[in-house]
């Protein structure tokens, strides 16, 4: 049996920076992702690399706070995780 499909940070950063966050440093051990219009910080702890899964607690919390924010749509983080495409909202 496959295992599961996991989300890696390289894929969340791509999807971050095409909703218009900037990446940057929270400080050594932390990423902070900003986005300015709706002032939403998403800090992640630092990954080895592009190709590393993103820790399920991080997954959650980064949905919770796209939508509060209405910056995604309900569904739109349930597809990045399981694979569909994706279409960031406008405005």
């Amino acid at each position: 049996m496959a295992k599961p499909r996991r989300l890696t940070f390289g894929q969340l950063r791509q999807f971050l920076l095409s909703l218009g966050f900037v990446e940057g440093s929270a400080d050594a051990d932390f990423t902070a992702f900003r986005h300015a219009d709706s002032d939403t910080v998403l800090v992640f702890p630092k990954m080895q690399g592009p190709g590393d899964p993103v820790p399920s607690q991080d997954l959650v919390s980064a949905r919770q706070h796209l939508q509060e924010r209405g910056l995604i749509d309900a569904l739109d983080f349930d597809r990045l995780v399981s694979g569909h495409e994706l279409s960031p909202r406008d405005g």
